[in-house]
């Protein structure tokens, strides 16, 4: 019964924390604070694969986690999304996006204590398939300076990298989540929501007591 109590109280406490913002419709994980994978060059972009859950197939908004070698130049972010080449990204884009990036300096430092960044890219709402892989691929083009994009915290990866014309395993995983504008969780209703599942574990709680 405790792993029950537990995951309701972890339901709750997604669902309380949505209901403001946008609505997290795929996340990747978090910056596992590490390192990352180069993707400061056209030659050798880095991708990793989504899939969206029926009902939540609009993006509105990318966000994802990174770092440069040397400083914090200029950026210069292209984000593509491919489809599914039997594992790996397709042969081209199906979408390339080039809208404007906001960077904020997320006040933490990885192993190697280069700074990290949080990235968003707000773009027009895309929609795209249902139970369909994907792959998501950013790179920025910073001149001369590296900029690498962060690995997750998710294990068993399935992230790949491009080496001019063939994409390898990489076997981690690259933190990003996307997001919906329009689905927003309505601050009441997830409060009685959380509210019925915390009556609900009390009274299974009670009747496997008796």
């Amino acid at each position: 019964m405790r792993l029950k109590v537990g995951f309701v109280a972890i339901l709750i406490g997604v669902l309380l924390s949505g209901s403001a913002g946008a609505s997290v419709i795929y996340d990747n994980g978090a910056s596992v604070l590490n390192f990352g994978a180069l993707g400061s060059s056209g030659l050798f972009p880095a991708a990793d694969n989504f899939i969206l859950a029926e009902g939540f197939t609009t993006i509105t908004d990318i966000h994802w986690s990174g770092f440069y070698l040397e400083g914090a130049p200029s950026d210069s972010f292209t984000v593509y999304i491919y489809g599914d080449d039997g594992g790996s990204p397709g042969a081209a884009p199906l979408h390339t996006l080039t809208d404007t990036v906001e960077r904020t300096d997320s006040g933490l430092n990885n192993t190697i204590v280069f700074d990290e960044y949080n990235y968003v890219m707000n773009i027009d709402p895309l929609d795209l398939s249902a139970n369909t892989t994907y792959w998501l691929s950013i790179v920025n083009d910073t001149g001369e300076e590296l900029w690498f994009w962060s690995f997750s915290d998710l294990e068993d990866g399935d992230a790949h990298q491009k080496a001019v014309s063939a994409w390898v395993d990489l076997d981690v995983e690259l933190a990003f989540q996307l997001t919906d504008d329009a689905v927003v969780p309505e601050p009441a209703s997830m409060t009685l929501l959380g509210l019925g599942l915390v009556a609900f574990a009390v009274r299974q709680r009670y009747l496997r007591a008796r």
